[in-house]
């Protein structure tokens, strides 16, 4: 054998790659078609389990293959739980591959959940995209539906309880070992909160018990850049409401990883102006909270504003508070 057909013959894998994946993606679904689904579907949920150690398991009912928009799978009324932890329940989960990703080496999917705590969720990955300082990271981008808050608050076991609908967008670039800061833009709106009656407890402090408060409408709209985390407009409310908020600004966050792979966010300097509006007719209980505010409040046809910057240089002690003439820069 000469030395070109050798060569010829190892290098034959690497310059069909795409067809070989190809090939080898029929293949998997033809067999996946043979196969018994009910059979797999256990298959599945015992290998979960094992990979994690009886720490993570996954059920469903049934599964189906499904070949658009892309190959994937189909499964109805899943249920993921943690151990120690209440099962997160869904109508439907889908999971389809991107083909054309996955032919140039750059795995990528879509994914789609109806029913998570009410909401219809869909979850667009890809890989080896380009950032910003010339590496490769996962690119997703996330667009959340309906969800009920008050299913969130309950699956979360928060001390409050929420009534309300939310809409989430986001795109995140993220770099796998975290040698350059995630990327991310988000929006979040809701067309009505609602927070009941409630008592929770403050380290340091103690019990606190928070009044019903009803705002028309909820907004945040942030990204994080560089290791900053901005806040370009966070809305609680509107002046119509009995209380009322605004709030923007800035704050350092990085996110190191350890040798052990845990991921562990660092926070720093923060730079925040704030504005509260209180109405005549708003809970008695919110006008005594705010009575150490009294310095930077003022009045208005409104009511009562209260305006004032907080800065500190990492979260944990009390900030530094100094007034505003005015909440826009």
């Amino acid at each position: 054998m000469s030395g070109e057909t050798l060569k010829a013959i190892l290098l034959f894998p690497f310059r069909h790659i795409r067809v070989i994946l190809l090939t080898l993606l029929v293949a998997l679904l033809i067999f996946a078609l043979r196969f018994p689904s009910g059979d797999l579907a256990d298959w599945i949920s015992v290998k979960v389990a094992e990979a994690s150690g009886n720490q993570l398991f996954v059920e469903f009912e049934s599964m189906n293959f499904v070949f658009f928009p892309g190959p994937g799978l189909r499964l109805s009324e899943p249920s993921i739980q943690k151990a120690g932890m209440a099962p997160v329940r869904m109508n439907a989960l889908k999971l389809n591959l991107r083909v054309l990703n996955v032919l140039r080496l750059a795995p990528g999917a879509k994914v789609s959940a109806e029913g998570l705590w009410g909401s219809e969720l869909n979850l667009d990955w890809r890989s080896r995209e380009r950032t910003p300082e010339g590496g490769h990271g996962h690119r997703l981008d996330a667009d959340l539906r309906d969800l009920d808050l008050s299913q969130l608050a309950q699956a979360l076991d928060l001390p409050v309880q929420i009534r309300g609908n939310t809409n989430l967008r986001a795109e995140a670039l993220i770099e796998p070992e975290f040698t350059e800061q995630p990327q991310m833009d988000l929006e979040l709106t809701s067309p009505r909160l609602e927070l009941m009656p409630s008592r929770i407890f403050i380290p340091n402090f103690g019990p606190m018990d928070l009044p019903q408060l009803n705002w028309s409408q909820v907004s945040l709209g942030t990204r994080l850049e560089n290791g900053e985390l901005h806040i370009d407009d966070l809305r609680l409310g509107s002046r119509q409401d009995p209380v009322s908020a605004r709030l923007r600004g800035r704050a350092a966050l990085r996110v190191v990883k350890q040798p052990n792979g845990n991921l562990v966010p660092q926070t720093g300097r923060y730079d925040f102006r704030v504005e509260l509006v209180v109405r005549q007719d708003a809970p008695q209980l919110v006008q005594l909270a705010l009575v150490m505010l009294d310095s930077f409040k003022t009045q208005s046809p409104e009511g009562e504003v209260y305006l004032f910057r907080a800065t500190g240089e990492r979260f944990g002690p009390a900030p530094q508070l100094s007034p505003l003439t005015r909440f826009e820069q």
